[in-house]
């Protein structure tokens, strides 16, 4: 048992962190009737606080009132991520016209990492899982519907990603039949495997730069369609042909539910990757600290430079050509050539030294980064790695999908049995579940690493042995860049990322523990060696500083994670 909890209660609490992954241990396929997919439509209805619930589909009058409330806050959701989304350069006129970036502009400031360069502090990668991610990369063998279905998420306009969400969803509701088909692309008797495959993957999903490419006249017309054809594609999925007159679609099989579960789907992958977006700055602003204090990053003449040979001690006096007075005055009182040197912690003192590093505000994956203006600032390192990451893990879904269409291609082949040509090209796979699955499970998984990063990262602020604190940055680098150990082997990867869970979870409960004990002890041993009155007379010569018990502090820039501290 470790702070109380025990093994079986870390993985209750990762089990219930993931709640909205899909049951299945194969790859999801489509659940179009509502009682198959209830369970993660009331889990989405729960998260996102809409006053619907899944027993109270009773008829497809039912299901058309909640696709009504889905499709009005959809716009409303939809509209509070762009604004999340939405980035300015740091520096340029339009943020310092508008004062963006500061508190209730809601707007952040998009900021070079140009301390990437002066990286010291290299990550240890797992060479096995990453032997898997370059295969993958080398590979470069992305699922087309996969891919469409990523860019579909990057869409700015609400109407159009609606569009798009329900012509997906129409393609799988009602999938088109696939003929005969021959090799001879001369042969009259069927279709030829372009055509047979362009018929399999009809799904029409437009991302948002081809739809940029369209003129103003052709943009208008489609929209004056989209209001005409809005009430009979909508009535068409949702199944009530029956009660505007065209009859022959039994209400059993109405769609209000599936189209909003796509519609919450689509906006919980969204939330999903500003989530992980934030805590990938929080990250890339925690190793630009570690880069300030172990490579002895300063900043002169608005630029970066890297004063290696000073790592620990900081020239009090540098006969600079741009020096100008303050503690770089008065050099020619030292009787020697050599500069007066003086320690990090006294260095910081002098006025004239700007702070660099970062501090933070909010808790969890709704952390924010402010630089030392205060200023809400995302890094552009930060921007590359959620793209990174989205690669990744597009890369990882299509492994898996195409696995599974290979296995079965083997297991029809092998019992000589009809060929099933939307089984082989994986059509019954619902490639929406599996993002939404891969994107819930990277976001814990950064989310408990950020945990036990803050863990050591407070740590790391109590360290003053040069040694020891690049020890600790090593540490602090590899949680950052720690990967979930994948199987390539199995039918589908949440089995793996709930262990991995576990671990990291086990992993932060140690060494909290281990921290707190340790903070305790020396509150205890204080204690007892400034206990006589005499010592606290003479200033305890000799002895270590005491603490003031009434004053908490953290060194970390933001809440702390371990037992609060006092001042010495």
């Amino acid at each position: 048992m470790v702070s109380g909890m025990t093994v079986l209660d870390v993985i209750s609490s990762s089990t219930k962190q993931l709640a909205g992954v899909s049951l299945t241990t194969g790859v999801p396929v489509h659940m179009l009737r509502l009682d198959q997919c209830e369970r993660q439509l009331q889990h989405l209805l729960s998260h996102f606080q809409l006053q619907c619930g899944t027993p109270d589909l009773r008829t497809p009058a039912d299901q058309m009132e909640l696709f009504r409330v889905v499709s009005q806050e959809f716009r409303v959701i939809f509209q509070k991520q762009e604004e999340e989304r939405a980035l300015e350069q740091y520096g340029s006129s339009e943020a310092l016209e508008g004062q963006l970036g500061r508190k209730g502009t809601g707007v952040a400031l998009r900021k070079e990492a140009n301390w990437v360069p002066f990286l010291q502090t290299k990550p240890k990668h797992d060479p096995w899982q990453q032997k898997f991610i370059t295969k993958l990369k080398e590979q470069n063998s992305l699922d087309e519907l996969l891919q469409n279905l990523c860019k579909c998420c990057q869409l700015s306009d609400a109407d159009k990603a609606m569009e798009a969400l329900r012509q997906h969803a129409s393609s799988v509701v009602k999938p088109e039949s696939v003929g005969p088909f021959t090799l001879d692309p001369k042969s009259r008797g069927g279709n030829s495997t372009s055509q047979t495959w362009s018929s399999l993957y009809n799904t029409v999903i437009t991302s948002q730069d081809s739809m940029g490419k369209q003129s103003a006249s052709s943009l208008q017309k489609d929209n004056e369609g989209l209001r005409k054809s809005m009430l009979g594609s909508s009535t068409e999925l949702l199944g009530l042909e029956e009660y505007l007159g065209d009859g022959g679609v039994d209400s059993s099989e109405s769609r209000g539910a599936y189209l909003s579960l796509v519609y919450l789907r689509y906006l919980r992958i969204r939330e999903l990757q500003n989530a992980c977006l934030n805590m990938l700055n929080y990250m890339r602003s925690v190793e630009r600290t570690l880069t300030f204090d172990t490579a002895a990053v300063v900043m002169e003449g608005g630029e970066l430079k890297n004063r290696r040979e000073e790592c620990g001690w900081m020239s009090a006096v540098r006969r600079d050509v741009d020096s100008r007075g303050g503690i770089g005055s008065h050099h020619q009182i030292y009787s020697t050539p050599v500069d007066y040197q003086v320690h990090c912690s006294e260095f910081m003192e002098f006025p004239e030294v700007e702070n660099h590093h970062d501090y933070y505000s909010g808790e969890g994956r709704q952390v924010r980064t402010q630089d030392q203006r205060g200023l809400f600032v995302v890094y552009d390192a930060a921007l590359r790695d959620l793209e990174e990451l989205e690669h990744t893990l597009l890369l990882i879904a299509s492994h898996y999908i195409q696995t599974r269409s290979r296995e079965r291609c083997m297991t029809e082949a092998s019992g000589q049995s009809k060929v099933d040509l939307n089984s082989w090209a994986g059509m019954d796979v619902d490639r929406q579940a599996v993002l939404l699955d891969l994107w819930m499970c990277e976001t814990t998984f950064i989310e408990k690493k950020m945990q036990l990063l803050n863990c050591y990262f407070e740590a790391y602020q109590h360290v003053t042995d040069s040694e020891e604190r690049v020890a600790m940055a090593q540490v602090i680098t590899d949680i950052i860049h720690r990967r979930p150990q994948l199987d390539p082997a199995a039918q589908y990867c949440v089995q793996a990322y709930h262990e991995e869970l576990v671990c990291v979870q086990m992993h932060q409960q140690l060494i909290k523990h281990i921290l707190d004990q340790q903070i305790d002890e020396q509150r205890r041993y204080l204690l007892r060696v400034w206990r006589r009155e005499d010592r606290r007379a003479t200033l305890g010569f000799g002895l270590p500083p005491n603490y003031t018990p009434k004053q908490l502090v953290t060194l970390c820039g933001g809440r702390s994670v371990l037992e609060w501290c006092n001042v010495i």
